[in-house]
């Protein structure tokens, strides 16, 4: 996922549902975010939970780049689900 706001722009991303990682096969499940925040933009980033259950093999990657006088506030939350507590 790559995201790039423009100069003096204010976007909130949320999402409609957790995301739920379940047991590998034997692969790690990845996922890449870059951000980009131009000059005097603000971005909030206020994501659903990530759960991960018994046997997930899993990778996030995220990079956010910030020009001046950006603005970036996020909430990340991860939690174990039911068969991994």
């Amino acid at each position: 996922m790559n995201i790039t706001l423009q100069p003096t722009s204010h976007t909130l991303i949320t999402a409609a549902a957790a995301s739920k990682i379940y047991r590998s096969n034997g692969q790690i499940a990845k996922q890449n975010i870059s951000l980009k925040v131009d000059n005097q933009a603000c971005l909030e980033w206020f994501t659903q939970p990530t759960i991960l259950f018994n046997g997930a093999e899993y990778q996030q990657d995220l990079k956010v780049e910030l020009s001046p006088e950006a603005i970036w506030i996020s909430l990340e939350i991860v939690r174990f689900g039911r068969s991994a507590r």
